[in-house]
């Protein structure tokens, strides 16, 4: 896992518990606690959470999908190398190099 991936992990982790801050309104400055008072204000949070959540899961696929694509290119990458090299032990093999 990535420093990216797990910051982002740890922030949606701490939205999910209460254990970050997010104030909802320039009001409120402490934690937020959840009475009945703050309903329309819980809904937003909860909204907010899972929006959070939604964005960690496509920056999670979004990395994975390049990780996967660097790795691929590091394998096309050797592979090519290798047909290169027999490519070259061929040409050396039937005298084309030689035949001038």
């Amino acid at each position: 896992m990535s420093a990216v991936q797990t910051e982002v992990q740890t922030t949606t982790t701490l939205l999910a518990t209460g254990g970050l801050d997010v104030p909802t309104s320039g009001l409120n400055s402490g934690r937020h606690s959840r009475k009945s008072t703050n309903a329309p204000f819980d809904d937003e949070r909860e909204e907010l959470i899972n929006q959070a959540m939604g964005l960690q899961d496509a920056l999670s696929a979004l990395m994975n999908r390049a990780e996967g694509a660097k790795m691929q290119h590091l394998q096309q990458a050797a592979e090519n190398q290798v047909l290169l090299k027999y490519i070259n032990n061929l040409m050396s093999a039937s005298g084309a190099n030689n035949a001038k």
